[in-house]
């Protein structure tokens, strides 16, 4: 599984709907490499609809918004 890193512009994407087991097992076997996170926030967003979705390309967009955001 990729890990997040900002320099490669390629978060990590489930790509599907996970359980609440589901989710708690893949934060558990996630690799994190060198910097293990003291918590895991998880972001959702009502846009862009199912119809704007556009894969990567869609994540990349919301990664920018919130880099910008600082």
């Amino acid at each position: 599984m990729p890990t997040n890193d900002p320099t490669t512009r390629m978060p990590p994407m489930i790509g599907r709907r996970l359980s609440i087991p589901e989710w708690l097992s893949y934060i558990a076997a996630y690799e994190f490499d060198s910097t293990t996170p003291a918590r895991v926030v998880l972001h959702h967003t009502f846009s862009p609809t199912v119809d704007q979705w556009a894969g990567m390309r869609s994540i990349q967009g919301i990664q920018r918004f919130y880099v910008q955001k600082g």
